[in-house]
């Protein structure tokens, strides 16, 4: 809150304070800062960045901002950023919303929890015995969310591939260097799998395995996908069909 008080107001600071006040000024206006509170620092991370990664590197940058203030200019950081210092960012992350969400040993009931040399609670399982990796082998704590509902194409009654998931696995190399994709027909029902073969990721290509796939199970009523392009242009190809008369 000091700080944003520099940042917002004028007045009679020390030399220091001043000079930073204005070199923070001349490169981000004082409108664009405000006070987060605790309550709602989670949720401002969550808008804020469109993922992990950005988080994690938005975390770096401040961690070293704050860890170079009290060195001389000459002596200061300017490379990008280390491996390390994105790790040291996930942990300290971690933490507070460890920290947040269990704040005392009470928090963990019938668990065997375990705090390690960087501060992070990971449970300890029953393969403590097994030569893996550690992070494996004590995983982090973190906290769960209530299970939303399953979609009504997952619950509700359906014939064999009458909803579909559709996916693209790969790419396989075959003889000749030339690159193939498995496409995966999946009843999200029944969880029933259908696996189907494409040369490239085109509409034209994923076609052929659609229309084989229809030819074997049947006309589905609904086909999910991630929005990849090629599925896309599928969709445009489908809807100008009429149903009726095919």
């Amino acid at each position: 809150m000091v700080a944003l008080w520099w940042l917002k107001n004028y007045g009679d600071w020390s030399v220091f304070v001043t000079n930073r006040v204005n070199e923070i000024n001349s490169l981000v206006s004082s409108q664009f800062w405000r006070h987060v509170s605790v309550e709602e620092e989670i949720p401002w991370y969550a808008i804020t960045f469109s993922n992990f990664h950005s988080i994690f590197r938005f975390v770096s940058w401040i961690l070293r901002f704050v860890k170079d203030v009290t060195k001389k200019r000459e002596f200061r950081v300017i490379e990008e950023l280390a491996v390390h210092e994105i790790e040291h960012a996930e942990k300290s992350l971690i933490k507070i919303v460890q920290a947040k969400f269990f704040p005392s040993e009470d928090s963990f009931p019938n668990m065997n929890v375990i705090t390690n040399e960087e501060g992070v609670k990971r449970v300890k399982t029953r393969i403590t015995e097994w030569s893996d990796n550690l992070e494996f082998i004590y995983p982090i704590i973190l906290p769960g969310s209530e299970l939303v509902s399953l979609p009504s194409d997952r619950v509700n009654v359906a014939a064999v591939f009458e909803v579909v998931s559709v996916d693209l696995a790969g790419p396989l190399y075959v003889k000749g260097g030339q690159k193939s994709w498995i496409v995966l027909f999946t009843c999200p029902t029944y969880r029933a799998l259908h696996l189907g073969l494409t040369s490239s990721l085109s509409t034209e290509a994923f076609l052929w395995p659609l229309r084989r796939f229809i030819a074997r199970r049947g006309r589905p009523r609904v086909i999910h996908s991630d929005n990849g392009t090629n599925f896309r242009g599928t969709q445009g190809e489908l809807s100008g069909i009429d149903w009726e008369k095919s």
